[in-house]
């Protein structure tokens, strides 16, 4: 997207950009509006719905509508209020709370304005509305709108800044030729999102089966949390660890001035998504000397960590070779298991429903989704379903 959006299709003379290509800002190319209070107070009322949806800014997610969740308002009253009204080829944009989300609208008679998200209508004979699409969703353009965004405790953007945000500008036969390369990536990107999430769901399924019935098994006995197969044992999880210890907080937690672009990593739950696995790029770095005086919480290859705390509460990963001696925050959890179970056994088991089910009996149901430092004991006496067999762990 980057080279498209700077270089175009097959330039070979070049200033600041492209020869042929201007800068314009989003006012010169577009109208830009918003839905006016009064329109929203007078005339929304999502109870008595409709056949229009309301944009709102939880529709927008990664540069497309998602209506997985919808008010709606008669087509009436749609019609009545031209200016807040979308059509086919306009873009919308959020611009209080999540600033920057965009997406397209593909349809006439369909949408409509809700607050907190403006309307960006394309000028056709100076900007095509799909390459406008993908020059808002741009690295660059994303940066300017933050830039002009007020930084509050809730981020807002006035229409008089939107219209601004400066744009690069081709000739209309290169923006749509920029359009139609850069709109095919993204249908292969949702495909190919779309078969991982089934391959994700599938993992689950088979997850939570292998865990709970293991491999093959046709005989079973009872146990404290019901059927298993003969020759499993359900222990509590501190009877697999050899250590289960919250990361450094208090006095010991790294002050702002003590976090530095290189050294020791320092992780927080921030780097654990909802993929089970460490992102690399939010690791945090302490000088040797502070990693030295947090020694209680320094992870070891293999080591499984779990978030305690925040939205993504309950995620699991696993610490690879280049993390060893590391260090955590208080966001995190660490385990380490002893000669009685395999360790990618344990991290599958933390992502199980039955692991899951355990864990969200004792969530503190605080807006952090709290769990860690005072439950630490509580969490010692989860129980798991343990294959004695060390081999069979293996497989599964």
């Amino acid at each position: 997207m980057n080279e498209l959006l700077t270089k175009g299709i097959g330039h070979t003379e070049f200033k600041d950009s492209p020869v042929g290509w201007c800068r314009s800002t989003i006012g010169e190319v577009s109208f830009v509006t918003k839905l006016a209070g009064f329109e929203y107070t007078k005339y929304f009322d999502y109870s008595v719905g409709g056949e229009i949806i309301a944009i709102r800014v939880l529709n927008l997610k990664g540069g497309k509508l998602d209506l997985s969740d919808v008010q709606t308002i008669p087509k009436s009253v749609s019609d009545g209020l031209l200016r807040s009204k979308l059509s086919k080829g306009d873009n919308v944009i959020s611009y209080v709370g999540t600033v920057g989300e965009v997406a397209y609208i593909h349809e006439d008679n369909k949408f409509h304005l809700a607050p907190n998200v403006a309307k960006i209508s394309p000028d056709r004979t100076k900007i095509d509305g799909c390459f406008l699409t993908q020059v808002l969703t741009s690295e660059k353009t994303q940066e300017s709108i933050k830039l002009y965004a007020s930084t509050t405790s809730q981020p807002s953007l006035n229409m008089g800044n939107l219209r601004k945000v400066f744009l690069p500008i081709p000739p209309l036969p290169e923006q749509q030729k920029i359009a139609s390369i850069l709109t095919s990536v993204d249908e292969v990107i949702e495909k190919t999102q779309s078969q991982i999430n089934k391959l994700q769901d599938l993992k689950k399924g088979t997850m939570n089966e292998l865990l709970t019935k293991g491999i093959g098994h046709t005989e079973f006995k009872d146990s404290p949390v019901g059927n298993i197969p003969v020759g499993w044992e359900v222990k509590r999880l501190k009877d697999i660890t050899v250590k289960i210890r919250d990361g450094n907080y208090g006095t010991d937690y790294p002050k702002s001035s003590e976090i530095m672009d290189t050294g020791i990593p320092f992780l927080t739950s921030s780097v654990i998504g909802n993929n089970q696995k460490i992102d690399h790029s939010k690791l945090k770095y302490i000088s040797p000397e502070k990693h030295i005086q947090l020694s209680k919480a320094h992870i070891k290859i293999n080591d499984v960590l779990f978030t305690n705390r925040g939205a993504n509460v309950g995620n699991v990963a696993i610490v690879g070779e280049d993390l060893d001696d590391a260090n955590i925050g208080p966001q995190l959890t660490l385990l380490r298991v002893n000669e009685k179970v395999y360790y990618n056994y344990l991290y599958g088991t933390l992502q199980s429903n039955y692991f899951k089910f355990q864990l969200n009996a004792l969530d503190s149901g605080s807006a952090m989704n709290f769990f860690g430092i005072g439950t630490t004991e509580k969490l010692r006496a989860f129980k798991i379903l343990c294959q004695v067999n060390l081999n069979i762990q293996h497989s599964i």
